[in-house]
């Protein structure tokens, strides 16, 4: 009987070799995923601070519609979304925990209304306008566009910035 000593173990080292292999892979998994984590984090969190503003926006074209004056008239907005606009946000320092500010005018500025009176041709021709839709507060003050900035802050210091142009009145 023929004996197979040189042979023997090798199959030991097969399974470890390949233990070794499926043990990267699945630490290459991990860490795909946790970047993938903190992708979706960030797009998540990139995306509230969108809608934020969004509501900044919708804030502001409401306070429009309340006006019985010029719109540049209007005060400087520092509200918490997170309450409907009824709190106050700090004017300087970081947000508190649990507060989103929405505020008027561009990143980095505090105390300005944000509303500005532009050429009369922006937003186009009153001609062209087939709705009202896109119009806001009364008509006496002839369809004047006005620049409206906002923007949104939140507890970890991000911020975005919305702008538009509005028409006021018809």
């Amino acid at each position: 009987m023929k004996t197979r000593l040189g042979r023997r173990g090798s199959v030991l080292l097969l399974v470890v070799v390949l233990l070794a292999v499926i043990s990267l892979l699945a630490a290459a998994a991990v860490t795909f995923s946790q970047s993938e984590l903190g992708a979706a984090r960030n797009e998540r969190i990139g995306d509230e601070l969108l809608a934020c503003a969004d509501v900044g926006r919708q804030f502001m074209l409401s306070r429009f519609n309340m006006l019985e004056k010029a719109p540049s008239s209007l005060e400087a907005l520092n509200v918490d979304m997170n309450t409907g606009g009824v709190e106050d946000c700090p004017d300087a320092g970081d947000v508190p925990k649990g507060k989103r500010c929405v505020r008027s005018g561009h990143i980095g500025q505090m105390k300005v209304a944000g509303v500005t009176k532009v050429e009369n041709k922006a937003g186009g021709n009153r001609e062209d306008m087939k709705e009202i839709t896109n119009t806001a507060g009364d008509p006496m003050f002839g369809g004047v566009p006005h620049k409206i900035v906002v923007h949104c802050k939140d507890e970890s210091g991000r911020e975005t910035e919305v702008e538009f142009v509005v028409r006021f009145g018809l």
